[in-house]
């Protein structure tokens, strides 16, 4: 299942397998889903997106935790972002995830429609270039 999350790494089954390692994506037979944890800053756990390649009857792609906060995901990576290097900010955790299996450094709020939360966006400061990428 993760080549349909991961599409643009063909070949290199043992990058898929250490990108989903490093972002703790696991597997929930049920309801075929993979599960994205995602992380505060800090490392804590806060929600996961449960990632379905194909649209199930009325449910969404992607479903999130319910009553837990919506927040970016790879917070605890832009701490250890080189800031002379590009910053991708894309769309969703699918986008992200290409991007870093492709050697870029990236962050998403989690979907087109949302935003940064006023606490994240220190985290931007002294980034020589960011480029918004959006489908």
């Amino acid at each position: 299942m993760l080549k349909t999350l991961i599409p643009s790494v063909s070949d290199v089954k043992v990058l898929k397998k250490l990108i989903a390692l490093k972002y703790s994506i696991g597997y929930i037979k049920e309801n075929n889903r993979l599960h994205l944890p995602i992380f505060d800053v800090n490392g804590n756990w806060v929600t996961s997106a449960k990632y379905s390649p194909v649209k199930k009857g009325n449910l969404p792609k992607i479903l999130f935790t319910k009553g837990r906060a919506k927040i970016p995901y790879n917070l605890p990576d832009m701490l250890t972002f080189n800031k002379t290097k590009p910053l991708l900010i894309v769309e969703g955790h699918k986008d992200l995830l290409n991007a870093v299996a492709n050697g870029y450094q990236a962050i998403t709020t989690g979907g087109a429609g949302d935003i940064f939360r006023e606490q994240d966006l220190e985290l931007f400061s002294g980034f020589k270039k960011s480029y918004r990428c959006w489908r």
